[in-house]
């Protein structure tokens, strides 16, 4: 009967084995294998597929001298080559501070003075018993009446006088601060009013020290009312109790000696500056880990403008230096049976040549027979490839063949596999018993 009512949808025919039987069903079937089997051959593709050849790449190179040099490397601090803590060497009041950070002074000038009004006093008063002494002296050597005791007294208190005299004038001296070389002012730790001995901080900013020209400071406190560096001369110095240390390890000190040439890098200059080793400690010091050092101290060649004290610098100390010799890089070189060639270009021709080789420094080696200025010479630089980047012929990690590891094509079954529809004319609507 038909009554209008939708009539139930017929489930799908199955065969025997209970495999479907309607063209809907075997499409899903078929599918499900090919995704299994691509699956499967991607996986067993990826675990044997061999390892790609690694590749050499071709250059020719011009033999030309060249200066080979083994280093120490060593790291301390840039620290002026002079240094002068100024104190005043008596009491009173600071009553002029004519200088401040920064400021370039020259031998003798004057920095600061206290009031020198009691020691002016006590100057006058020591000439004045001086000469009183001198005046009773030659009375007695002039009378006829004087004893011999009598003298040698009056000489004992003219040499009193003198010395008091020479301490008074010591102490005017002391009162004012001079400097004792040209350089720059690092630290002013004392301000107008002050009593000598004291720091107060005053003009020096709370007793900062200036780097070499003014720049860059330092926040330690330094001893003197005034503190005087050299002006662009600088040493990379040793200091057991500080962390400004450039030190060699036990394994390299034998070869570090007095007088050897040393490439300087400080932090914050791209510009190489250089210097000589001025001392090496004979005593080792020992860090927390137990690692031996020997401090080295380097003077500072010439007077590089722009650096400042406090710098952080690197040291390549030239313990040896082998200038204008030919060498060549040890991929250049074949060797067998303790016999190296190298392949020379000769006319155009790859030409294998004999040569005698010497030390290898960083990488080179020194030939001293077989090659001269001007030869060519091949070298051949291999670069690894293959999977690690998932890169190859079968593209990225992909199905040999397959192009990026998409799945193949089973148009040649009869559809496509991405609508996954039925072809025309194979069944009614969609979902509908196919009879």
């Amino acid at each position: 009967m038909t009554d209008g009512a939708s009539q139930p949808e017929a489930p799908p025919r199955r065969n025997r084995l209970g495999r479907p039987t309607t063209l809907k069903g075997r499409i899903v079937l078929v599918t499900a294998l090919a995704l299994v089997a691509a699956g499967g051959g991607t996986a067993a593709w990826l675990l044997t597929r061999p390892d790609e050849a690694p590749t050499a790449t071709r250059q020719v190179v011009t033999i030309s001298p060249t200066t080979l040099k083994t280093t120490v490397s060593a790291s301390g601090t840039l620290e002026p080559q002079r240094q002068s803590d100024l104190s005043f060497g008596s009491s009173g009041t600071v009553t002029a501070v004519n200088v401040a950070v920064g400021d370039e002074v020259t031998e003798g000038e004057e920095l600061a003075r206290i009031d020198t009004s009691a020691v002016d006093i006590a100057l006058r008063s020591a000439k004045a018993d001086l000469t009183a002494a001198q005046e009773s002296l030659s009375d007695l050597e002039d009378s006829d009446d004087a004893t011999d005791a009598a003298i040698n007294a009056a000489e004992a208190s003219v040499k009193v006088k003198q010395n008091a005299v020479a301490s008074a004038e010591s102490d005017v001296a002391a009162a004012t601060l001079t400097a004792p070389f040209a350089g720059v002012v690092a630290a002013v730790n004392v301000a107008v009013g002050d009593s000598s001995g004291s720091s107060s901080g005053g003009s020096g900013a709370g007793g900062s020290v200036g780097g070499g020209g003014g720049g860059a400071t330092d926040t330690s406190t330094a001893s003197g009312a005034i503190t005087l560096i050299s002006k662009d001369a600088f040493t990379v110095s040793t200091s057991v109790s500080s962390s400004d240390i450039a030190s060699v390890s036990s394994s390299d000190i034998a070869s570090v000696k007095r007088g050897l040439q040393a490439e300087l890098t400080v932090s914050g200059s791209d510009e190489t500056i250089y210097g000589t080793v001025e001392s090496v400690a004979v005593v080792a010091t020992s860090s927390t880990s137990g690692t031996s050092s020997f401090p080295v101290t380097i003077k500072v060649t010439g007077a590089p403008q722009g650096l400042f004290a406090g710098s952080s610098v690197t040291a390549d100390i030239i313990v040896s230096q082998q200038a204008d010799v030919i060498a060549v890089s040890a991929a250049a070189l074949t060797t067998v049976d303790g016999a190296s060639t190298v392949t020379k270009v000769v006319d155009g021709v790859d030409t294998v040549t004999p040569v005698t080789t010497g030390e290898t420094v960083n990488g080179q080696v020194i030939v001293t027979e077989g090659l001269a200025e001007g030869d060519q010479i091949v070298v051949e630089i291999t670069t690894p490839t293959g999977g690690s980047d998932g890169q190859g012929s079968g593209g990225t990690q992909g199905v040999p063949g397959q192009g990026n590891g998409q799945l193949p094509d089973f148009g040649s079954g009869g559809f496509s596999g991405a609508g996954m529809q039925p072809p025309d004319g194979q069944g009614g609507q969609q979902g509908g018993p196919n009879r």
